[in-house]
């Protein structure tokens, strides 16, 4: 057997992924709006970019002391998005209750997942289950479903429509 995939294939795995695109673009969509928060409370607090700033001198010190000559960046424009979310963190932090700064403190690793691709990672981290990919076993337990799994139940769901 190939394991390449037909046209006819392509055509119904593309009509599966139609389902949850629009659910995917408003995550995508609300995930780009918090970090462009982040960056506007970069600009806005003078106390984020200090913190940042310190941040930033301290991880460029470990670089030199490794021999490294890159230089990160200490703009809140262009850093790294953990060193402005530590910068925030240590400037406002303690004005959050626990469960905002628990929030505060996983989204960088939701972003990650999501923009890179890696969904069952990112389902994982929300405690939701992918049930795309996964079957109930004869216990109700799930059972994660093989690739050649995968692909036959997305061609099933087509010859079926």
């Amino acid at each position: 057997m190939s394991s390449g995939l037909t046209r006819g294939e392509i055509e119904a795995m593309l009509r599966s992924v139609e389902n949850v695109e629009a659910s995917f673009d408003a995550v995508a969509g609300a995930t780009m709006a918090v970090e462009v928060r982040m960056r506007l409370i970069g600009e806005l607090s003078a106390l984020v970019r200090r913190e940042l700033a310190t941040i930033v001198a301290r991880e460029n010190a470990k670089l030199r002391a490794g021999k490294k000559r890159a230089t990160l960046s200490d703009k809140y424009w262009d850093c790294k998005l953990e060193y402005l979310e530590e910068a925030i963190d240590q400037a406002y932090g303690s004005m959050l209750d626990q469960q905002e700064q628990q929030k505060f403190l996983e989204f960088r690793k939701l972003r990650n997942k999501l923009f890179h691709g890696n969904f069952v990672e990112l389902m994982k981290l929300l405690n939701t289950r992918p049930t795309g990919r996964e079957q109930l076993g004869g216990q109700s337990a799930r059972v994660v479903l093989r690739d050649d799994e995968i692909r036959e139940a997305v061609l099933s769901i087509e010859r079926n429509n």
